[in-house]
């Protein structure tokens, strides 16, 4: 979506630098941060499932006394494929926005504060606020 989709025309250099940019202890702390309610609430369960399973994972890979049961691992995919079917069903702006905000690395926007936020389609602006 960000550089190309299976089975459109796509740089695979491009490609593998998106696909390995992710950083998983980055998106557990954006998805952790306040700026996740800015996107739709679909957008936003998906975040917080990610933590939910990424905590899961590492008690899983890094404790020698959990023990995992099938039904709750059964339960969890379940739980993955509709949060990522919700995910999947928001607009590709939105998408393509929430994938920005996880890989991109976060700067000072004086410049854009100083300019003005765009109306964003609930009403309001990126920086939270109803515009008058």
């Amino acid at each position: 979506m960000l550089v190309g989709e299976d089975g459109v025309e796509r740089s695979d250099r491009a490609w593998m630098q998106v696909y390995r940019a992710l950083n998983h202890n980055t998106v557990f702390s954006r998805c952790d941060s306040d700026m996740i309610d800015r996107f739709p609430p679909q957008i936003g369960e998906f975040g917080y499932y990610f933590k939910a399973f990424q905590l899961k994972r590492h008690e899983a890979d890094y404790s020698p006394v959990v023990e995992i049961d099938l039904d709750s691992v059964r339960q969890d995919l379940d739980i993955a494929k509709g949060v990522i079917e919700d995910f999947l069903g928001q607009s590709r702006k939105h998408r393509r926005a929430f994938a920005a905000y996880l890989i991109v690395e976060q700067r000072n926007n004086k410049i854009i504060k100083r300019r003005g936020y765009p109306k964003l389609d609930n009403g309001t602006t990126q920086a939270g606020k109803a515009e008058a």
